[in-house]
């Protein structure tokens, strides 16, 4: 598993990752992904939108959006600090920092 440098979360709940990550999982714009809450972190998990219709996806500028009731959950407010965690080309962990 190999650490990226933390991010802030902004006003609206979005979260950037790196433009290399997005690289690594193959993300683009419009890239569906479902977010998982399990404990204290959360799994992001690329799939194909046809698939899970829960899915979310990613914008032009690589933000993901972190539910309000997941991020309360959580306890990650604005600017609270995100370690992002590469585990594998489909799989992103996200933890506090």
């Amino acid at each position: 598993m190999e650490r990226y440098s933390a991010k802030s979360i902004d006003e609206m709940g979005r979260l950037v990752l790196h433009n290399e990550l997005r690289k690594r999982l193959g993300l683009d714009a419009g890239q569906a992904f479902v977010l998982w809450h399990i404990g204290s972190i959360v799994i992001l998990q690329k799939v194909n939108e046809d698939i899970d219709e829960t899915a979310t996806k990613m914008d032009e500028l690589g933000r993901i959006v972190l539910p309000a009731e997941m991020r309360k959950k959580l306890r990650w407010n604005v600017r609270s600090k995100i370690a992002i965690y590469y585990v594998d080309d489909r799989m992103v962990i996200l933890k506090r920092a």
